[in-house]
């Protein structure tokens, strides 16, 4: 019994292509645009993340003073 796929030796072994065009050019508002639909995502993650930090340091201190986690 084989452990894997061999090939016959007379039969040459095809190999996928992938033909992807290039990208089109782009106008330099629509990259300006972009960066200007970032901005908001930036803010609810920092914000997010700054009131992640609050509720872990105030779950740590609830754990520590009361030995189990809040619900």
């Amino acid at each position: 019994m084989t452990t894997g796929w061999t090939p016959h030796p007379s039969q040459p072994e095809h190999l996928p292509e992938l033909d992807v065009p290039p990208p089109g050019r782009q106008r330099r508002w629509t990259v300006l645009l972009r960066f200007l639909l970032l901005l908001p995502q930036f803010i609810v993650v920092a914000v997010l993340g700054i009131a992640a930090f609050f509720v872990t340091v105030v779950g740590w201190f609830a754990a520590l003073f009361t030995g189990r986690l809040p619900a």
